[in-house]
């Protein structure tokens, strides 16, 4: 809201006005040929010598903003909404309802008359004689040269859909001056104590309107308040160049024993300006003060001394429930700092409570009281407290643990209960899997949004709500722990956090994990260090569902054929289904694990490990795609235990050796206990291989790296796989997996040397650098998710041989010194690797 030097110089004492005529149909915008149901076009019948909206040309043209709301009753429509649909600067244009019509009882009101109000208020309402039931504000905000927006109230009353509106009110312009002064609000009063805001009725009667306010009312006020979002610098002299004009809208009024202002600055001090001579504030008139100097004084005792918020936690104690936590503001000098885990923005209801000494307590002009919700938006806001006239200025900080934030909503007939209503069991006692899609039905429904610390959107399609967004509890022991892990299912795919789109999401609990860090130190080694062809993307989040803070989780990627993921092709069925051969259109994906859980697997012939077909799933995976890959796995694994194949390389046919290699040796160096469970009757766990139409079948992508990993050898029992006094490799030396017979091959030996030297080359010092900055990363959130599900309160973790009962820094400090430590292992053990004698099963 602005105005130009041209119409500052021309605006007198008293009002003056211009009038603006009805708008023909050919104004309207390109292309109109005959009005719309429920389109109006509105301009100014008189003008103020300041603007009536936005700012005033150097033709006193009054000019629209783009979005301008207004408030429409006729004879069909009970205070709907509208939206100026032209341009910032346009003098007249086109208003366009918006969103649904409001409930309301449409009064009986003149068919031929349609009112407008400006600015748009959700309380407005209209009587059968036209008379508009308006709260005028209490607090204006300051722009330069001009009122703030929506200061500047106007009526219409106007036959069809040509709207020209009057304005209700005056204009008070104050010039000051003062050397080294900033100005952070104006309070007028009048010295009768005139009511000047509050709730109101104003009607029009030809070219008079009049305005009566409720002094009644609870919400009535003697006093407007210019409040200015940035102190504003005064200049240091009266010059009209170094002034700074302050605009105030006032209701017609007529201070009979004059008025006075009250002039705060940041720090507290104040100055007042009064005259004692009647004034009269008349429609559409601008009254104009003499330059005066500001010279505050005084200091102000009043002070805020605590800010604290109160919000919902999971209650580790009770599976589903909550508890409420007290955070409390830290001071510095005039900033007050808050951090709340899930607050991205001030409007994720931020509801403060305040300990002062003042008379109020303001949030960017508005008065709150303790346990308000913010009406504010970003991250920062102005806290003023306020004792008489005087106040003092805070800046106010909301923030976060740095991290982006998932909230998910369900509907009332749907809560995590449902899920979570098991504590320990996978199954009914039908044996029915518990872990079903919620929602099942359209009644129930599941909202998701995802915000980046700065409060941006974290997904690149907005918000999913109603049916668009499944959720439900995944993992086989994990989910039996009191932190659970979730699976989410889009409708669509969807980028989440910069990670390219898909459908399938997961939320990784990461209960037994004291560092939070395994999983995605596994992926960072997986990535950057042994440069496999897909591993799994993550990112550290804090989890919020129906308003509980449930802590820090880990949203990543579920493995899936994707051409952004495991990047085979999918196998097209086509209408009848298609019988697969060795000539078949597309790939499979595998897991190795001894839960042996899903609809379609088989065990292998010459090592009896148990495969299962992720992709593609039950529905659609027929008898001979089942028969083809265990077929191919047979063949490979005959192969395997053939000393001329092994001999001859002719599992080179078959498996892709360096993704083999690769995938061992990632295993390896973290001590994967998932990967090197006894064989053949448990298997591995999580063991993920691949294979493409025409390609060798591929290993990995690594995954479930969460538990005893990172771990020092002497935590390692003697019966376990780590005997401290003599290690065997689970990969190597285990005749019950593939590698132990493919280490008769010498080449093969030296492939291991030649990877583990990259691999070394590649991690060995920067894997400490990247733990530390994680650490930084997660840090706080850590220290919140600590506090929710203690780690050393578990009985259930004290065989995790991880320090459990330590800090979290002494935690770090193991991982990474155990890490180093086996790679210092590991790398004396390959350097002195020879080959095997297998005792091969055929020739």
């Amino acid at each position: 809201m602005k105005f130009h030097s041209l119409l500052l110089g021309l605006l007198s004492a008293l009002a003056f006005s211009c009038t603006v005529s009805e708008i023909d149909p050919a104004d309207g915008p390109e292309g109109y040929s005959s009005p719309e149901p429920e389109v109006f076009y509105v301009s100014i019948d008189d003008q103020p010598g300041a603007e009536t909206k936005v700012y005033a040309d150097e033709q006193l043209r009054v000019l629209w903003n783009h979005d301008d709301r207004i408030s429409i009753f006729n004879k069909t429509a009970y205070n709907r909404e509208y939206s100026f649909q032209g341009n910032d600067g346009d003098n007249s244009g086109a208003i366009k309802a918006v969103g649904s019509a409001p409930s309301g009882t449409v009064p009986s009101l003149d068919p031929e008359l349609v009112y407008a109000v400006y600015p748009y208020q959700e309380s407005t309402s209209i009587s059968t004689s036209g008379a508009i039931s308006f709260d005028i504000p209490a607090t204006q905000y300051y722009k330069e040269n001009s009122f703030g927006l929506g200061a500047n109230i106007m009526l219409s009353a106007t036959d069809g859909n040509k709207l020209r509106f009057k304005n209700v009110g005056g204009y008070l312009a104050l010039k000051m001056y003062g050397s080294n002064v900033k100005v952070s609000s104006i309070i007028l009063r009048g010295n009768s104590d005139e009511v000047l805001a509050g709730p109101s009725t104003i009607q029009m009667a030809g070219d008079t309107t009049k305005v009566l306010i409720d002094g009644s009312a609870s919400t009535a006020s003697k006093q407007i308040r210019l409040y200015c979002e940035t102190p504003v610098e005064l200049g240091s002299s009266s010059s009209p160049n170094d002034c700074k004009v302050f605009w105030i809208v006032v209701p017609p009024v007529e201070f009979t024993n004059g008025f006075n202002v009250t002039i705060a600055t940041p720090d507290g001090k104040t100055f007042t300006q009064s005259t004692s001579k009647s004034f009269t504030i008349r429609r559409s008139a601008v009254t104009r003060l003499s330059p005066f100097e500001v010279k505050p004084s005084g200091s102000f005792k009043a002070s805020v001394s605590k800010v604290t918020s109160t919000r919902p936690i999971s209650d580790n104690k009770k599976i589903g429930g909550s508890k409420n936590k007290e955070y409390v503001a830290t001071f510095d000098r005039d900033t007050i700092s808050i951090m709340l885990p899930t607050v991205t923005d001030l409007s994720n209801n931020v509801a403060l409570s305040y300990v002062h000494t003042g008379d109020k307590i303001l949030i960017n002009g508005q008065e709150v009281r303790n346990g308000d919700v913010l009406k504010a938006t970003g991250q920062k806001a102005t806290l003023m407290v306020c004792k008489g006239d005087a106040e003092k200025r805070y800046t106010l900080k909301v923030t976060n643990t740095g991290l982006p934030v998932v909230r998910i909503e369900t509907s009332d007939y749907f809560t995590l209960a449902q899920l979570e209503s098991y504590k320990n069991s996978l199954q009914n006692n039908d044996g029915e899997d518990l872990r079903v899609w919620l929602p099942e039905a359209k009644k129930e429904f599941v909202t998701i949004s995802i915000e980046k610390a700065d409060g941006t959107p974290g997904m690149k399609n907005g918000t999913l709500s109603v049916a668009d967004t499944k959720i439900k509890g995944r993992g086989n022991y994990t989910w039996t722990w009191d932190k659970k892990p979730y699976a989410l299912k889009f409708d669509k795919k969807i980028e989440v956090l910069g990670m390219p789109a898909h459908k399938r999401w997961i939320l990784l609990a990461n209960w037994r994990d004291r560092t939070l860090l395994r999983n995605d130190a596994a992926f960072w080694l997986s990535r950057e260090a042994a440069d496999m062809p897909y591993t799994v993307r993550g990112q550290f989040v804090e989890l919020e569902i129906n308003g509980v803070h449930r802590g820090n989780y880990y949203l990543c990627e579920q493995i899936k054929i994707d051409t952004g993921r495991v990047n085979i092709t999918e196998i097209d069925y086509g209408d009848l289904g298609l019988q697969n051969t060795e000539e078949h259109t597309g790939g499979y994906l595998m897991e190795i694990d001894s839960y042996f859980d899903e609809v379609n697997k088989f065990h292998s012939s010459e090592f009896g490990l148990n495969y299962m077909f992720k992709e593609p799933d039950e529905e659609k995976l027929t008898k001979t795609d089942s028969l083809y890959m265990s077929k191919y796995i047979n063949d490979l694994e005959k192969i395997i235990k053939s000393e001329s194949g092994v001999r001859t390389h002719k599992y080179d046919s078959l498996l892709d050796v360096d993704s083999a290699i690769k995938f061992m040796l990632l295993n390896e160096l973290t001590g994967n206990r998932d990967f090197f469970q006894g064989n053949p009757h448990y298997g591995p766990h999580s063991t993920y291989l691949y294979k493409d139409a025409g390609k060798k079948l591929f290993m990995g992508p690594i995954w479930d790296f969460d538990y005893e990993t990172f771990i020092p050898k002497k935590y390692y029992p003697k019966d376990s796989y780590w005997d401290p006094d003599d290690y065997k490799w689970r990969g190597f030396d285990n005749p019950g997996y593939y590698y132990y017979w493919l280490c008769y091959d010498s080449d093969f030996v030296q492939r291991i040397k030649d990877l583990w030297a990259e691999l070394k080359t590649n991690s060995k010092d920067a894997f400490g650098t990247y733990i530390d900055e994680m650490v930084e990363k997660i840090g706080l959130s850590q220290e919140f998710d600590e506090e929710m599900w203690p780690f050393h309160n578990e009985k259930n973790r004290n065989d995790n041989h991880d320090f459990s009962l330590s800090s979290y820094e002494k935690a770090i400090e193991t991982m990474k010194s155990s890490f180093s430590s086996k790679v210092t292992w590991m790398d004396n053990k390959i350097k002195n690797l020879g080959t095997t004698s297998p005792t091969f099963k055929y020739d």
